[in-house]
């Protein structure tokens, strides 16, 4: 799972993230949390740990870097 909390994502949600990922956790689940600036900032390193999750569940597709983001791990 891969979530996006938003420019203006409230604090208060913070806790109810909380209970529903540690459920998640305990379920087998995985979840990717990203903020506004992970997207605008550093999309690439973001980018590359979503395919690493992908890769990891099976995916079999392959994740190009762009030029920008040939560096980044």
């Amino acid at each position: 799972m891969v979530e996006l909390d938003g420019r203006f994502h409230e604090g208060a949600g913070r806790f109810r993230d909380m209970r529903r990922d540690n459920l998640a956790m305990l379920s087998g689940q995985r979840t990717l949390r990203f903020g506004w600036p992970d997207v605008t900032q550093r999309p690439c390193e973001a980018a590359s740990q979503v395919a690493t999750l992908l890769v990891d569940g099976g995916w079999g597709g392959l994740f190009r870097r762009c030029r920008r983001c040939r560096s980044v791990v």
